[in-house]
């Protein structure tokens, strides 16, 4: 069964939520990424507490450590995925 979803989400996984922006190739999808995150959970893009761990992965620190992040592009999107006490 498919359930239809708006354009561009946000749609619902589970506990997940999955937003698909544009994006321009050959860009970074970092910065984006931190626009979208810093408007969902409040605050600048600047201030957003985000680091890479070891691996190279994104992590919330701090009031935020307990949300789980993650964003892919590819062909002029990129997909950003959020949730709670998900890793």
């Amino acid at each position: 069964m498919t359930v239809p979803a708006p354009p561009g989400g946000p749609w619902q996984f589970g506990p997940v939520t999955v937003w698909c922006l544009p994006h321009v190739n050959g860009t970074r999808g970092e910065p984006q990424a931190r626009v979208l995150l810093a408007d969902q959970l409040g605050g600048t893009p600047d201030t957003l507490p985000l680091q890479r761990d070891a691996r190279g992965r994104p992590e919330l620190h701090g009031p935020l450590a307990h949300i789980g992040t993650g964003w892919s592009h590819s062909h002029g999107l990129l997909l950003v995925a959020m949730a709670e006490r998900v890793r």
